[in-house]
């Protein structure tokens, strides 16, 4: 089972599995902010700040690492569904890729662990037509853009004493994004087109950190409180920058006849916001794990090369419920199982037409043991919307689902026997 296994994630791993995409929000800041979590923990809407596990990482909080005591490989696939609606009109899109690929191996007191997971992604075309007014001929305005922000990452994590645990992590953040905008007249007689694009290449280092501490609630019961997040992290980077009028020749190909402004290999930096999670999470006898989590972002932070963007202060409540039969037994696939449901509301960043834009969605997943008894595949599913079709704006209507894969084992250590 496990030669088929790892066949199909490298062939997955290989190329993104892309389709038809088309998301207006990511037009903000550095586009759509990926959840820094796995399958496992997106079916029960994110507890990022509390869990921790012997026998998998939580990738959101690097104090999870100083309760791990097996090596654990995660890889996982993501697919998105939406419906974008305006208040006249409907279209679907999706898209589909390999999102985070980690390995996390203990030390002595705590572990260590590096990877490579997707931070944002950018990839929207809008067209607004304008009628002729006041004299002027009728024109369409195209906004487009594309491209994605990665980071590669070490982190590590400590048990300090028996029940805290603290831990950091240090990425190297890397990307391309494209923003551009064209003018184009119906009339080129009394109008000249025109078009701009800005692109900002980023490569710089950010840091993260947090803690969790366990209070024991009577026998084989937990309490976990958790805290994570990230001061101002400004990243390196440079820009290119161009407008221009145009016209089309009889190729309809786009001719270039007056530059307006250039700029090219601008140095400047990226400011991504400060962010932080806390949270609590019971663990009664390991078989219901029940949990909560809040996030604040100081959003209206943001800066790309000293411009502001369209940002306010957001937060974020999750909750959410795991149930396990039986975890401990040693037979039967059913005991094993892992069953989630969840959910969370979300204040994004973005304010737009006097209107902060706001998120929800259900959450839920499973979790399938497989051979080895700290291996699963998990499943997790998110069914929400973002936005509204009122005051001129957009909705998104989305399904979400993760794939993930998690192996675990006493990988590095010396056998006694044979």
């Amino acid at each position: 089972m496990y030669k088929h296994l790892i066949t199909f994630i490298f062939l997955f791993a290989s190329a993104s599995i892309l389709a038809q995409e088309n998301s207006p929000y990511t037009r903000f800041g550095i586009g759509d902010m990926r959840p820094m979590t796995t399958a496992a923990m997106r079916g029960w809407g994110n507890m990022q700040a509390t869990y921790s596990s012997k026998d998998r990482f939580n990738i959101a909080n690097p104090a999870s690492l100083g309760a791990l005591k097996l090596t654990n490989y995660q890889i996982g696939l993501f697919a998105k569904g939406m419906t974008v609606r305006s208040d006249s009109a409907s279209q679907n899109f999706g898209y589909g890729t390999v999102d985070y690929i980690t390995l996390a191996f203990p030390i002595k007191h705590g572990a260590v662990s590096f990877g490579l997971l997707p931070l944002s992604r950018v990839n929207y075309n809008i067209l607004e037509f304008n009628e002729s007014a006041n004299g002027l001929p009728r024109y369409v305005q195209i906004f487009n853009g594309e491209g994605s922000v990665n980071e590669a990452y070490l982190a590590t994590g400590v048990s300090l004493f028996k029940n805290l645990r603290i831990g950091a992590r240090a990425a190297f953040v890397f990307g391309n994004i494209r923003n551009a905008t064209r003018l184009v007249f119906d009339d080129t007689l009394n109008g000249f087109n025109s078009r701009y694009y800005n692109d900002r290449h980023l490569n710089g280092f950010s840091f993260y950190g947090g803690a969790q501490y366990d209070i024991k609630w009577k026998e084989q019961n937990t309490l976990t409180v958790g805290v994570a997040g990230n001061l101002n992290n400004s990243i390196r980077s440079t820009r290119d920058m161009m407008m221009n009028r145009f016209y089309y020749n009889s190729a309809n190909a786009e001719v270039a006849f007056d530059t307006i402004t250039a700029a090219f290999n601008q140095r400047g930096a990226v400011i991504l916001p400060a962010s932080f999670d806390a949270g609590l999470l019971y663990n009664f006898k390991n078989k219901w794990l029940v949990g909560v989590n809040f996030n604040y972002t100081d959003a209206q932070s943001y800066r790309s090369f000293n411009e502001i963007d369209s940002f306010r202060a957001s937060y974020k409540v999750a909750a959410g419920i795991q149930w396990i039969p039986n975890e401990t037994a040693l037979e039967g696939l059913y005991n094993r199982l892992k069953f989630r449901l969840g959910g969370y509301y979300q204040q994004t960043p973005i304010y737009f037409n006097n209107q902060q834009i706001n998120q929800y969605a259900i959450t839920a997943g499973f979790g399938i043991p497989v051979k080895r008894f700290f291996s699963d595949i998990d499943f997790a599913f998110e069914i929400g919307k973002m936005g509204t079709t009122s005051n001129n704006l957009l909705e998104e209507r989305f399904l979400r689902g993760t794939l993930g894969f998690s192996i675990s084992d006493r990988w590095f250590i010396k056998r006694k026997y044979d």
